[in-house]
């Protein structure tokens, strides 16, 4: 079984790439930093890959995610 991830970075220079990032506080998720996810870099991995649940976005974290999403398919 595969799944749809979108990685998650701290690096504050991902902050910079454009309206696909979305930003998140330290706390958010259980993360011990500030981070971004990049929508742009979309991946497919196996469910089998994945180690562990560190966290999970609540509904408006959720809803940034997916409006990030909306721009990045709106510009393809």
């Amino acid at each position: 079984m595969s799944i749809i991830v979108v990685p998650i970075a701290t690096s504050p220079l991902q902050s910079r790439r454009g309206p696909t990032v979305v930003e998140f506080p330290s706390g958010t998720a259980s993360l011990p930093k500030a981070s971004v996810v990049n929508v742009s870099q979309i991946l497919t991995v196996s469910k089998a890959e994945l180690v562990e649940c560190v966290g999970s976005l609540s509904g408006t974290a959720i809803a940034a995610v997916s409006e990030g999403l909306n721009l990045l398919f709106d510009r393809l």
